[in-house]
């Protein structure tokens, strides 16, 4: 469940990134700059969205809520930003963002549950270095 629900939004956020710009200016005749921040403030939302969801993670443990939630949003976002209105655009990039934040602070929070309830998962495990290196 955590791969096809990580690939999902990725592809969408590589959809948005790849192709919003030039529909930007292409389509809605947008300055090359403005289409630019659009297209970043799918990052720019992630880190936002991620410490929010990862209070509700903590406190619900509902893996497929926020699963379906990240993929509400990004399916949301994608058709928001087809809309031809610069505004519109901005508003679904934000959601498309949001949606990876999500994702991503689920996907991994359950992969790292996973790889301590058996050590076949351990490969699931995203690892950080907690103890100095020796010197």
């Amino acid at each position: 469940m955590i791969g096809p629900s990580l690939l999902g939004i990725n592809t969408a956020l590589n959809i948005v990134n790849n192709f919003v710009v030039y529909y930007l200016e292409v389509t809605l005749s947008v300055d090359p700059i403005p289409a630019s921040v659009v297209a970043d403030l799918t990052w720019i939302s992630q880190p936002f969205v991620a410490l929010v969801s990862g209070r509700i993670y903590n406190r619900v443990k509902g893996i497929k809520g926020l699963f379906l939630a990240s993929a509400i949003f990004s399916s949301v976002g994608i058709e928001i930003i087809s809309y031809p209105n610069p505004y519109a655009s901005a508003f679904g990039a934000i959601l498309m963002g949001s949606s990876v934040g999500i994702g991503s602070t689920v996907g991994f929070s359950v992969a790292r549950e996973a790889a301590k309830a058996h050590p076949r998962y351990e490969s699931l495990a995203v690892g950080f270095q907690h103890d100095p290196l020796p010197r």
